[in-house]
């Protein structure tokens, strides 16, 4: 174990931002390299494609929706700073595995065009639920239900347009950037 392991287990805790301007800059920082991520996924799926318009860009958009947000939440909803939460790596291994198998179904449905790789994709999509997310049974956090609702829908609909925008937006590029006939 190296000293900085041991030094940050000692403390018992792990580095964490300050309240306000560091949160802003570490959250806004995390928020652009996503971005940057998902752009890059999205760009890659629309290159191996060939015939790209802006249409075609938001149908690849609504599959990463689908892959990287929407699965995803069924088994783990977006949650409250605070609320009680299962183990850490156990519900980013959960949103991993979710996520590669709800985008390699929805692209053996929709790209294999072979009806017994259509049951294979639904098949994967469906498995990580069959599997399960890890959930801590926790008492009741003392959060009106009412904003833990809303603050999912919240979530889900910013991750929509997110992925809405970022599709249309790589469509159009490709569109823009194609060279002439």
């Amino acid at each position: 174990m190296s000293e900085i392991e041991s030094h940050d287990h000692a403390e018992g805790h792990a580095w964490a931002p300050q309240a306000g301007f560091e949160t802003i800059i570490t959250t806004l920082g995390a928020n652009i390299l996503a971005g940057i991520g998902f752009a890059l996924l999205i760009t890659a799926a629309l290159m191996l494609h060939g015939d790209v318009n802006w249409y075609r860009g938001l149908l690849w958009g609504a599959g990463g929706f689908a892959s990287f947000a929407l699965a995803p939440a069924v088994g783990l909803p977006p949650e409250l700073p605070g609320m009680a939460a299962a183990d850490l790596m156990g519900r980013q291994a959960w949103w991993m595995g979710t996520a590669l198998a709800t985008a390699g179904g929805l692209g053996l449905l929709f790209v294999g065009r072979r009806p017994k790789w259509a049951v294979v994709g639904v098949m994967m999509i469906i498995a990580p639920h069959l599997i399960g997310a890890p959930h801590v049974n926790a008492p009741d956090t003392g959060l009106p239900p009412e904003l833990i609702i809303e603050f999912g829908i919240a979530s889900l609909v910013a991750n929509l347009l997110f992925w809405a925008a970022l599709g249309i937006a790589s469509g159009l590029l490709f569109e823009k950037l194609r060279p002439a006939p």
